[in-house]
């Protein structure tokens, strides 16, 4: 949610730590695709790619194609070009995620923690802010202070659409902050495949010979 890239940059760096053991299965299966003969076509029945993606198809997905394309040596902002490009694909369903988000129970903390910064008289408490994250524990557009439901005011509301827009959204930028984390972190994409996903030289290699073209 925030207006920084550090958030997305935070998400990524945990999906990358804890994405190994699937990102291995997937990167094996690309590796190991079976290369055309030149002379023939391939038959139907032969394996010829995968169908790679999540929930919006731009953050597990986003992560696992940046990873792969810096490692096949795609310069960062071209990576970060086609990462953006999310933004269009999802132009159609964009209000509808963005109305679904705002009334998730998590939203709900975010407009308590703003109502308190606009507004220090407010006595929100701990608790309430714990409570909060527990779906259902307020009707929709309002949140509980202290036991009673309180309307989220509109500028509040207008934060939390400005940060569910943010949340759907792919930057550029937040692509470039990823690619940057990753060589921070791990060295390089190479590095994190190597260290996170277990691959070893010959699968590396695999993977290039399968995926990259020679001019």
């Amino acid at each position: 949610m925030d207006e920084s890239e550090t958030g997305f940059i935070q998400a990524y760096h945990d999906i990358l730590s804890h994405a190994g053991p699937s990102f291995r299965a997937i990167f094996l299966h690309l590796a190991n695709l079976p290369l055309p003969a030149p002379s023939s076509p391939q038959t139907s029945d032969q394996p010829l790619g995968a169908l790679i993606h999540c929930t919006a198809g731009k953050d597990r997905t986003g992560t696992f194609f940046g990873i792969l394309f810096s490692f096949l040596g795609v310069p960062k902002e071209k990576i970060a070009e086609e990462y953006n490009l999310t933004e269009a694909g999802l132009a159609h369903i964009r209000e509808d995620v963005v109305a679904r988000l705002i009334q998730a129970s998590g939203f709900k903390q975010f407009a308590l923690k703003n109502m308190a910064a606009a507004d220090p008289s407010l006595s929100i408490s701990s608790q309430d802010l714990k409570d909060a994250i527990v779906p259902g524990s307020a009707a929709p557009g309002k949140v509980r202070i202290g036991g009673r439901e309180v309307d989220i005011p509109e500028s509040v509301v207008e934060k939390a659409r400005s940060a569910a827009l943010r949340m759907i959204g792919a930057r550029r930028e937040s692509m470039i902050g990823v690619l940057d984390m990753v060589e921070r972190e791990w060295g390089s994409a190479e590095g994190y495949l190597r260290s996170v996903c277990g691959l070893d030289t010959e699968d590396l290699e695999k993977l290039k010979r399968v995926l990259v073209v020679q001019a």
